[in-house]
């Protein structure tokens, strides 16, 4: 699991920056959705912050599924 500011919480804080692969990504918050940014600003991830798009409620698995988008989008880059 990423290093986020609040480890006692399943939650992402808004304009939380990551460091990943030799990546830097941005983590903003906004109608319930975690926002992922790359280094350039484009948006490479929209992911639910209660998990599940289909009406979860596990915020614990809304921040595993922005961990998992920056280590997959992370691959991606470093194939490219």
């Amino acid at each position: 699991m990423f290093d986020f500011k609040n480890p006692n919480t399943p939650f992402i804080e808004d304009g939380t920056v990551v460091e990943h692969g030799g990546f830097q990504y941005t983590i903003t918050t906004g109608q319930y959705l975690y926002i992922v940014r790359d280094d350039r600003g484009e948006i490479v991830a929209r992911v639910s912050q209660t998990g599940s798009p289909f009406g979860g409620f596990d915020w614990a698995e809304g921040v595993e599924m922005v961990e998992d988008a920056i280590k997959r989008v992370t691959e991606e880059k470093n194939y490219v």
